[in-house]
């Protein structure tokens, strides 16, 4: 790895990545790791009362294997759905849904 790839990567982990500054650990699919997470606001469903809970979530894409959208994965016990993926300068984006009322 080059000079900046390598920086790069320890600047992720050591600060962008790290809990004690701007992450928090969650458990994908029963493995812990470093995220940001970003709550966004949900547009409501046909059916009265049903909105979508929607979220983004943000770390290492070393560290979590590049799901599919629809494909379902379990987050701190509950189920959520893959939007979409994205993946930039080592780390993974995903924009996760599920139905909440």
């Amino acid at each position: 790895m080059s000079g900046f790839a390598d920086q790069l990567r320890r600047d992720l982990e050591e600060v962008f990545l790290d809990p004690a500054e701007l992450a928090e650990v969650v458990e994908i699919n029963g493995e812990p790791l470093p995220a940001i997470i970003t709550r966004m606001e949900g547009e409501p469903d046909e059916q009265a009362g049903v909105h979508l809970q929607e979220l983004q979530l943000v770390t290492l894409a070393s560290r979590l294997p590049r799901p599919k959208p629809r494909q379902r994965l379990q987050m701190n016990g509950e189920a959520w759905y893959v939007r979409t993926v994205s993946q930039e300068a080592g780390l993974i984006r995903l924009v996760l849904w599920r139905e909440g009322s």
